[in-house]
Formats: C-alpha cells, structure tokens, sequence
C-alpha cells in the first residue's frame, strides 16, 4: 500500500545520522543502536513534519502511527456548491473562479 512507504525517517545516531524511507509495510529498520532522535516527514502532508527525542538510549525500538486527521486540511473563505457530479467553486491557492471536483471511487 502506498501510504505505508510514504514516509521520509531521519535517525540521529553517535556514529551520524541515517536517512531512508518506509518500506510498503511501513517499517524502517537500522541496526540496533542508541538513538538520539527520530524525525519523520509524511509526503502526503509535508507541512507536519515529526520529531522524538530520545531520552533512553537503551530503548531500541519504536512504533509510530498517524492519526486519521493527519491528511485533514482547512480553507477559510472556499466557497463549493453541490453538482450532480460532486462540488463546483473556487481553489484556495489557484487563481480563477471555477474549478470542479469530483470524488474518486
């Protein structure tokens, strides 16, 4: 599934930093070693980008998981009508009046 290697990890090491992306499943394996910090970056939802400290360095695993409401966004002042086709109005970051869009199935 797409959304599982979606994700960018940044590990902070003693010996640097280790850089990679989630497999299809979801994980990202490092040898086992203290850890200074995790970073995550969702490409779906850039702008919510994650960091953990590390505060036991004996701790060497760890599971993360997004909320649902991770990939919610909020415009103000986007006005949409319903069509027959789904809804009809302006974009929030496009120029231009009329944009349709349409629910995939």
């Amino acid at each position: 599934m797409f959304i599982f290697s979606a994700t960018q990890v940044r590990v902070h090491t003693d010996s640097g930093i280790i850089e990679g992306v989630t497999d299809n499943k979801g994980f990202f394996t490092i040898p086992r070693q203290p850890v200074k910090k995790i970073e995550l970056l969702f490409e779906l939802c850039p702008e919510r980008f994650s960091s953990f400290t590390i505060t036991n360095s004996n701790h060497t695993y760890f599971e993360f998981r997004f909320e649902p409401w991770i990939t919610e966004v909020y415009f103000n002042n986007v006005i949409l009508k319903p069509t027959k086709d789904g809804l009809e109005g302006g974009h929030p970051l496009l120029q231009g009046q009329q944009y349709k869009y349409q629910k995939l199935e």
